[in-house]
């Protein structure tokens, strides 16, 4: 299995549309007005947005920051007697079962959504023939919903473009979003090689939000290594982003979605969605 595929499956949502970091920051800054408003929040603004992720301009070093943290947690807790390590459905989670003082959720509860989504996928892989695209859209659908904040994603990815869409136009690119990754999953994962995945660790980062570190180990190729950050809701921890050698899937949509509102608007960025999902559906892919 090439790389590449896995590298296009980064954010679990729209591979077509990514970009090299440094490109996708350009077309953001030639979008002008549109642009400049979806440009990501400053971490003070990000920390008092409760439903905001982690900057993610210079994704790079955000996500070192990320992984700094989580290795500097799972070290301390084994130091202090408080990590353990368990072993479950082929996946090694590491976690810290000290609880903290304000009353947060301990570190660890954010792992197991991560190999939910890992689990189903691996059995749409293995199951990829019997299937087919539609049976494997309809096993994948229910996970990728549970898993995947929608909602925090479609507001962050339009910035302040969301403010301009009514309620019924909010829902629809939710619809769509939701719509989009599933069909982005049940499309790309469609034949097993033997791959699995395996959680490295989970640590806290930036008080409300989780860094869980996972590696899809191929035995025919190179394994690769995902950050997923997740965040707290009502319904219990959420992924919001998802990043390969430090580049954000937010970041990365932010700015081609700038670029597709600035040309055509609201409508032309449903469209190109719709696209996709027919490519998908259709057994085509991205090269």
């Amino acid at each position: 299995m090439h790389i590449s595929r896995w590298v296009g499956l980064a954010g679990a949502l729209l591979p077509g549309l990514l970009l090299a970091q440094g490109e996708a920051e350009t077309a953001a800054a030639k979008t002008g007005a549109a642009a400049r408003q979806i440009l990501p929040q400053s971490r003070a603004q990000a920390d008092m947005n409760e439903t905001a992720p982690p900057p993610i301009a210079g994704g790079r070093e955000t996500v070192r920051e990320a992984e700094a943290t989580a290795e500097s947690e799972s070290m301390n807790s084994a130091g202090e007697g408080a990590g353990s390590v368990k072993e479950e459905a082929g996946a090694q989670v590491t976690r810290s079962e000290k609880a903290g003082s304000n009353g947060e959720a301990v570190p660890g509860d954010a792992a197991p959504v991560v190999e939910k989504l890992n689990k189903v996928v691996l059995e749409a892989m293995r199951r990829a023939g019997e299937l087919g695209y539609q049976g494997r859209y309809e096993l994948l659908a229910p996970v990728i919903r549970e898993v995947y904040d929608f909602k925090a994603i479609s507001r962050h990815v339009l910035g302040e473009y969301w403010k301009q869409l009514s309620d019924d136009q909010k829902r629809q690119f939710i619809q769509k979003m939701t719509q989009y990754g599933t069909s982005e999953y049940a499309g790309q994962f469609d034949d097993y090689d033997g791959e699995q995945f395996r959680i490295l660790s989970e640590a806290p980062f930036r008080k409300r939000y989780r860094v869980v570190k996972a590696r899809l180990e191929v035995p025919k190729g190179e394994d690769v290594e995902f950050v997923y950050i997740l965040r707290q809701t009502r319904e219990g921890w959420k992924i919001i982003d998802v990043r390969y050698d430090g580049v954000s899937d937010l970041a990365l949509k932010r700015g081609q979605f700038a670029e597709i509102l600035e040309s055509g608007g609201f409508e032309k960025l449903i469209s190109r969605l719709d696209e996709k999902i027919a490519d998908y559906a259709s057994g085509k892919k991205e090269s």
